[in-house]
């Protein structure tokens, strides 16, 4: 027959057991508080980065921001990253971001002229005319991008005789890969003022590089390099012309600020010397500096 167990061990086991369940009870008490302090500890960490850290903006917003500041100053921008200018109209401002900087020789382009195109239209009658020098299929109207004196980009135009296109185009590019400043870039027409002569006068008035405009060497009747589209006058308002009279230089026909870059050429900011890029670009490409002439200078002149 089985003793039952000593009243005294029976109790000290009852309070070793009560015991032990007190300090699992503990334990798990503990477990759990530690739990739930940890996820009120997160929980505030993201209220707080909420309240803190301004809600990031999407592609939409940033493209309609864009949109607002372009309509303040007169620019357009678009979401997609434009793959031509051809239809764009000269002077047309842009940024960087409309265009794919990387492969930037896309937006200098050059078309044939065809009778009663747009081009022809503008410029039948003015810059062109029927001549024996130079044909209509000679000649080829560029597109081109250029940075301004304010560094803005900005679309511009060109008739070019097309034994020189493609050299013309890869200055240019050259030029605005280097940021290069070019007050405007109009066809003569811009300017025109009745007669070839006149409006030549008026382009450069207004600083406007060109090229084409059919007519004879100033003081000559001789035909120009620009009749044949093989003659760019660039930024020449800073570059003016002066002609020699009784072995001296004339600069009676130049304005105030035209004679004092006619002056001074010393090398600075639009003054084209033979340090200057487009000098240096215009030189390897064959073409001849009118600067570097003795009978007149014509810092402007650059012609092949």
């Amino acid at each position: 027959m089985k003793k039952d167990m000593d009243p005294k061990k029976k109790l000290y086991l009852v309070m070793a057991l009560s015991a032990l369940s007190l300090v699992v009870m503990l334990l798990v008490g503990s477990f759990q508080q530690q739990k739930a302090n940890k996820k009120r500890t997160a929980v505030s960490v993201t209220v707080k980065a909420a309240e803190v850290e301004p809600a990031k903006e999407t592609s939409k917003e940033k493209v309609e921001g864009k949109n607002k500041e372009a309509a303040e100053d007169g620019a357009e921008f678009s979401e997609n990253v434009l793959e031509s200018v051809q239809d764009l109209a000269a002077g047309k401002k842009l940024s960087e971001e409309q265009l794919d900087m990387q492969h930037s020789g896309k937006y200098f382009t050059g078309q044939k002229i065809k009778k009663n195109d747009a081009v022809y239209r503008r410029i039948q009658g003015k810059s062109y005319v029927e001549n024996d020098h130079v044909k209509l299929s000679d000649l080829r109207y560029l597109k081109m991008l250029h940075y301004n004196f304010k560094g803005e980009i900005r679309v511009g135009e060109m008739i070019v005789n097309k034994s020189v296109e493609k050299d013309v185009r890869g200055i240019f590019l050259s030029l605005f890969r280097k940021k290069y400043p070019i007050r405007k870039m109009y066809l003569v027409e811009k300017y025109w003022a009745g007669d070839s002569t006149s409006t030549d006068a008026a382009s450069i008035k207004a600083d406007n590089t060109s090229c084409f405009n059919y007519r004879a060497i100033i003081g000559s009747t001789k035909v120009s390099k620009h009749a044949m589209g093989l003659a760019i006058d660039l930024n020449p308002f800073e570059n003016p012309y002066i002609p020699k009279h009784n072995g001296a230089w004339d600069y009676s026909a130049l304005g105030k600020k035209e004679k004092a870059y006619a002056k001074d050429r010393s090398p600075r900011a639009y003054v084209i010397t033979t340090k200057d890029a487009a000098y240096k670009l215009f030189k390897k490409k064959g073409f001849a500096w009118g600067g570097s002439w003795r009978s007149v200078k014509d810092y402007q002149h650059f012609e092949k």
